[in-house]
């Protein structure tokens, strides 16, 4: 479905929340904004990095105009037009209020799925994650066939 290759786009009250997801991982985050009006769109994912990607360090000003079913990026003297999917649509993420997080660097997770990253891409891969015994953690993926281990992870 080209739904789930969407991103949805919610603003409120001086916040932007961004939402992915492929109904088996879900992803949420939020950051600071400058929000002229409440409102959600939906643009395609990729295209919407690919285009971050490549505008200059200047502020980005995004504009959702319903009435084209668009959403305009501008920033400098780049600007873009991107159509958006329907936001019902876009599947329900359920609320995570009180369940228990974690907070990482990039860094250390990005090497991660750097040293997993390999098996996951493969077609019949069953899990990747972290794991640990004691204090010795490490980074695993697994599918029928084999079982990879990097490791140990650093803290």
């Amino acid at each position: 479905m080209q739904i789930f290759a969407g991103v949805l786009m919610q603003t409120s009250a001086g916040k932007l929340e961004l939402s992915a997801t492929d109904m088996e991982l879900s992803i949420r985050t939020g950051l600071d904004a400058d929000v002229g009006g409440e409102g959600s769109a939906v643009v395609p994912g990729r295209l919407l990095g690919d285009i971050v990607r490549q505008l200059p360090a200047d502020e980005v000003e995004i504009e959702y105009q319903a009435e084209e079913n668009t959403l305009l990026v501008t920033s400098g003297s780049a600007s873009y037009r991107l159509r958006t999917y329907a936001v019902e649509d876009f599947p329900r993420l359920p609320e995570v209020e009180g369940a228990p997080t974690s907070a990482l660097d990039a860094e250390p997770l990005l090497e991660a799925i750097a040293c997993v990253g390999r098996a996951a891409g493969r077609p019949a891969l069953g899990a990747c994650g972290n794991g640990g015994v004691s204090h010795h953690r490490y980074r695993t993926a697994h599918d029928a066939a084999r079982d990879l281990r990097a490791g140990p992870a650093r803290d």
